[in-house]
């Protein structure tokens, strides 16, 4: 019988604690072995060592309690494959995070095919806490059999050897801004941390130092320690940076530092728009209300929606502007979209025509001083027939609008028939107007292609009968004349009503376009007399007088992000070339990390460098030669990308003038004699 995702997943989690549980046990066992030696040495009773080994052991298991609480998110830090996939099952699973069941389920599964690849064994074997264990044991035997003078001996020399301050471990407790509703987060020894704007992250670090200090973009900040011994700092992160933890021992001498770095996520404005109608509406009468509808969406959380607009009414230089709001009806999809229905009171305004009212939709989100984001604006305008006319005359701006064409008036216009019977004669009357409009800013379209030389339609229609009759050349220009007064008695039909009449002449003014436009080919005509190229002028002049200009190219400057990454790329390169690591090449990397840090302190990827140098310094620091060699390979192919990023482009070799002149001399000489 198949077990079920869920009981798959838990097994897992099971399977893990359990593992970090007696891994825990040994390793404290192993503490608590080696710090009873001390006390042993200087009593020399037993009693009093088993003491102290009972003590250590205890505290070692309650301080290193830390990853034995997130035991997905210590798995996921291990397998990166997984993707959260762990963490968000285990959340779903303890009831800490609601979704729908199929959500759920789908969670669930992809949670169980992970944790089949997942091999407890492999990602925590018992090397370490074997070697532990037998370290201590080795320790003991050492101890037992040395007389106590010669444990004197070594007890102080191991005092004088003793390494310099590290950093054991980095808690850090991102609080998000109250606004944003979220949930606190902690973050066990991060490289990264990144967090919305305005959070407050409290850093709490182990470490034997007697002091630390942090040190971020903005300087250094005060470190104070808590009761239980950690130190306890914190900062509020506004843009991205960096955070590097120093210890310091009690002469002042500066340890391995552990370097994090910073990533502010900036809170997007929101997004409103404005879905009906959407669009410029020219009316003949104010006394009507517009429903308007919003749609509103934020990254976070909205605050409001409202529906704003302004009245121009007024001529000339006589213009008043009135503002005002609208109130809406809100329906909250989630908390971060929301959808509005308002009505815009048109018959409250009491507009007139030349009147117009601008309306827009405005958003605001929870973020504490955040401006107002407004959509894009529409306008009502109360028109006369006559400007509904004049209106043709310029190309309006709308989203939706059809490409202008002699061809879309008249399907325009016959749907408009086809629907008149379900229309009042005011409905019918206003959706003509439209048409018409678009109508007149065909012919204003064709009459600019044209050149703008067409007379008035009065002197035009005086010479209708010479041009019908073919006494012009130019019987493209006949056609095209006959058509835009086909157009223009097509407009005036049209703002009277008369559809079926405008149809007739709108039909014929699309065959007069046909024939000018095709056949004549009006517009795309060329020129009578073509310009030809002179034979007898090629080929002259003298090579000799040709020179060929050089721009000045200033000379490369190297900025200290460069030498810094140089700097660092050399140190990287000679301590991985090094068989055995010590202290002063973890100091040489520590310094190469302050100098990136000090040059570009804010840049992602210098910070990334920066971190894997300081890494490599914890880990030779600890003893881990491979794990530093590996961040080394990493932080030096990445310090050959930022260098070559950052270089200026070679100036270009410099033209000879003489020889160019030259070679120009000769070439005339050899052309003059028939040379070869």
């Amino acid at each position: 019988m198949q077990t079920s995702p869920d009981r798959r997943v838990r097994q897992l989690l099971r399977q893990v604690l359990r593992r970090l549980r007696l891994q825990g046990a040994a390793h404290a066992v192993a503490f608590g072995g080696a710090l009873a030696v001390v006390p042993y040495v200087v009593t020399r009773n037993w009693s009093f060592a088993a003491g102290m080994a009972g003590l250590g052991a205890i505290g070692y298991w309650w301080a290193s309690r830390g990853p034995r609480t997130h035991i997905a998110a210590q798995i996921e830090a291990r397998a990166p494959q997984c993707r959260n996939v762990l963490v968000t099952a285990e959340a779903l699973l303890d009831g800490r995070l609601k979704a729908r069941p199929e959500v759920v389920a789908v969670v669930l599964d992809d949670a169980a095919i992970q944790a089949a690849t997942i091999a407890p064994a492999v990602l925590w074997p018992w090397r370490r806490a074997v070697t532990a264990l037998a370290g201590a044991v080795v320790l003991w035997s050492f101890v037992a059999l040395i007389p106590a003078g010669g444990l004197a001996v070594l007890t102080s020399g191991a005092v004088e050897a003793s390494s310099l301050p590290v950093v054991d471990h980095v808690a850090v407790v991102v609080t998000p801004p109250a606004y944003s509703m979220r949930e606190p987060e902690t973050l066990d020894d991060p490289e990264r941390v990144s967090v919305l704007a305005g959070s407050r992250a409290q850093v709490r670090v182990v470490s034997s130092a007697v002091s630390l200090t942090f040190e971020t973009a903005d300087g250094v900040q005060p470190v104070v320690r808590a009761a239980d011994g950690t130190f306890v700092g914190g900062l509020t992160v506004e843009a991205d940076g960096y955070l590097a933890v120093t210890p310091l021992g009690p002469n002042g001498e500066i340890g391995s530092r552990r370097l994090i770095g910073v990533t502010a996520i900036q809170d997007h404005a929101p997004e409103v728009r404005i879905t009906e109608p959407a669009k410029d509406l020219y009316l003949r009468s104010g006394d009507t209300r517009i429903p308007v509808g919003l749609r509103a969406a934020d990254d976070l959380g909205l605050r409001s929606v409202t529906l704003a607009y302004t009245k121009v009414a007024g001529a000339g230089e006589s213009f008043a502007f009135t503002e005002g709001t609208v109130p809406v009806t809100v329906t909250q999809v989630s908390e971060r979209e929301w959808t509005a229905v308002g009505v815009l009171p048109l018959d409250t305004m009491a507009l007139d025509v030349g009147d117009m009212v601008v309306y827009r939709g405005v958003a605001l989100d929870q973020r504490p001083g955040a401006a107002p984001v407004e959509s894009d604006a529409f306008i009502v305008e109360i028109v006369s027939a006559a400007n509904a006319m004049s209106e043709g005359f310029s190309i309006d701006d709308r989203q939706d609008k059809y490409a202008l064409s002699q061809q879309m008036v008249i399907i325009k216009t016959e749907r408009l028939l086809a629907k008149a019977p379900g229309l009042s004669q005011d409905e019918l009357l206003d959706e003509a107007l439209g048409i018409a409009a678009e109508q007149r800013s065909v012919r204003a379209e064709i009459v600019f292609m044209t050149g703008g030389e067409f007379e008035d339609e009065v002197v035009e229609s005086e010479h209708e009968g010479e041009l019908s009759a073919g006494r012009l050349d130019n019987t493209g220009r006949a056609d095209l004349g006959l058509a835009t007064r086909a157009m223009s008695r097509a407009a005036t039909e049209l703002v009277a009503g008369e559809l079926k009449t405008a149809l007739v002449s709108e039909r014929e003014a699309l065959t007069a376009m046909q024939r000018a436009l095709s056949r004549r080919r009006f517009i795309l005509r060329t020129l009578t007399l073509r310009a030809r190229v002179d034979d007898s002028r090629r080929l002259q002049g003298r090579l000799v007088d040709l020179g060929r200009g050089v721009r000045p190219v200033d000379a490369a400057t190297v900025s200290a992000l460069v030498d810094a990454a140089r700097t660092a790329l050399l140190v990287t390169t000679q301590v991985s070339r090094q068989t055995t690591l010590t202290f002063e090449h973890s100091a040489e990397l520590s310094r190469a990390a302050s100098g990136l840090l000090s040059a570009d302190g804010r840049g992602a990827p210098v910070v990334d460098v920066a971190s894997r140098l300081s890494a490599a310094a914890e880990a030779i620091a600890a003893g881990t030669p491979d794990v530093a060699r590996r961040a080394l390979a990493d932080a030096g192919a990445r310090l050959t990308a930022i260098a070559s990023a950052e270089l200026a482009t070679a100036p270009m070799t410099a033209v000879d003038d003489a020889a160019a002149r030259l070679r120009g001399a000769l070439a005339d000489a050899l052309r003059a004699g028939g040379g070869r």
